[in-house]
């Protein structure tokens, strides 16, 4: 059917570490909710695609905190006019909380299942686990001080400065080709400062040091190079902590970035040997085995869909 939307196979990084992770988890997310969004989704295709679409709170914060430094951020390209006085920032801050509470108040009336990719659902609220009112007022606090923090700290200014025609990309979805496959990428900031060379941004909210992955950083330097020609030399990513205000910067040569290259080229080969039919990108559940942790359980949003790790029926959870 003309338009009709075909499962085909891509690589990002976050795709890489869920079939790193557990293959059960990815096959889940990749494939057994591929079509869940239709309105006539065989029922168990759309659970998945319910699930796939949770935040854990920490995850939902930081995606609050990524679309306001976006917005001052598109404000400052555009040249438009930024919160300068004490209170107009405090406001602005204030405006992403109360996104947070209306957000809150959805996923906490499972207003997320009938529309799961437009409306907020958290883990948490899905699987009823409780959760005390001050740690919830805890994360509100943590969106703040990170929004403050960038407001009061030195990009906002620099993005002043920044000529137009060198904004690169701003929370843009891209890709490159890879052997055939799109190698999708999205950065926080990329763009070309006055004083030359090309600076590429990664915001963190969590309350950990940046801690660089080499393949995640490479992939960004890659990106560079494919789409806008950079040198590798020219190339620094930096990674920015808004909570904690800690900085790590990255650099990469032409044979590190040759290294990364073969890395995602080995990684693909990979996801292409566990797939039934590979020209066609089908997928079977018995070739994706759950691999269950700990860790990994205890964050995955697949839990109820899955033996190795079943959780309790979707309740209300806790907060207020």
């Amino acid at each position: 059917m003309a338009g009709e939307l075909r499962n085909q196979l891509s690589w990002s990084f976050s795709r890489h570490g869920s079939f790193q992770t557990c293959l059960r988890g990815y096959y889940y997310h990749y494939y057994g909710a591929w079509g869940g969004w239709a309105a006539d989704a065989d029922p168990g295709v759309r659970r998945l695609y319910v699930l796939k679409n949770l935040k854990s709170r920490h995850l939902w914060a930081g995606a609050i905190v990524h679309e306001a430094i976006a917005r001052l951020l598109e404000r400052a390209r555009h040249r438009q006019p930024l919160p300068r006085a004490e209170a107009d920032r405090d406001a602005f801050a204030e405006e992403a909380v109360a996104r947070m509470r209306v957000e809150f108040r959805q996923s906490r009336s499972a207003a997320y299942l009938k529309d799961p990719r437009r409306v907020c659902g958290l883990l948490e609220h899905h699987y009823g686990e409780p959760v005390a009112a001050e740690d919830w007022r805890a994360l509100a606090d943590q969106v703040r001080c990170s929004i403050r923090n960038f407001l009061d700290g030195p990009h906002l200014a620099l993005a002043g400065e920044v000529a137009r025609e060198d904004w690169l990309a701003l929370e843009d979805l891209e890709s490159f080709p890879l052997g055939g496959v799109p190698v999708f990428v999205k950065m926080d900031l990329a763009w070309r400062p006055p004083a030359g060379g090309l600076l590429i941004i990664d915001w963190k909210t969590g309350r950990r040091e940046p801690q660089s992955d080499g393949l995640q950083l490479a992939v960004y330097a890659l990106h560079a190079c494919e789409r806008w020609g950079a040198d590798p030399a020219s190339i620094e990513i930096r990674e920015v902590n808004v909570s904690s205000g800690a900085q790590s910067a990255a650099h990469f040569s032409a044979g590190q970035l040759e290294g990364a290259r073969a890395a995602i080229t080995a990684s693909i080969a990979a996801m292409r040997a566990r797939l039934a039919d590979a020209d066609a990108n089908l997928a079977r559940l018995e070739d994706f085995p759950a691999q269950p942790a700990p860790r990994t359980c205890r964050w995955c949003c697949f839990r109820e869909a899955c033996p190795a790790c079943a959780g309790p029926a979707p309740g209300q959870g806790g907060g207020a």
